[in-house]
């Protein structure tokens, strides 16, 4: 399954995000594709660290699809070793 999602990926849309999220815990190997995010904020970051933390721990295999941008995020939040992204820079 992948789950794509542009635009911003902050608290204002936690409801639509929480939405996708539920999607993604019930489902097979996933993919989240950020590629198209313009705008993330901790509470973005902090969705990325439990969907990686619960995906994990269901042993089935998260893809998350980012750009440098969300690495630098991740960087600066200290999580970037709890998040895995995949063609960021």
């Amino acid at each position: 399954m992948t789950i794509r999602i542009t635009g911003a990926f902050t608290y204002d849309r936690k409801d639509e995000i929480d939405l996708l999220v539920s999607r993604l815990i019930g489902s097979t190997d996933t993919t989240l594709d950020l590629s198209e995010v313009n705008e993330i904020d901790t509470f973005g970051i902090s969705v990325l660290v439990a969907l990686s933390k619960t995906i994990a721990e269901q042993y089935r295999n998260l893809e998350i699809h980012g750009d440098e941008a969300i690495a630098h995020f991740a960087r600066i939040a200290g999580v970037e070793h709890l998040i895995e992204l995949i063609d960021a820079a």
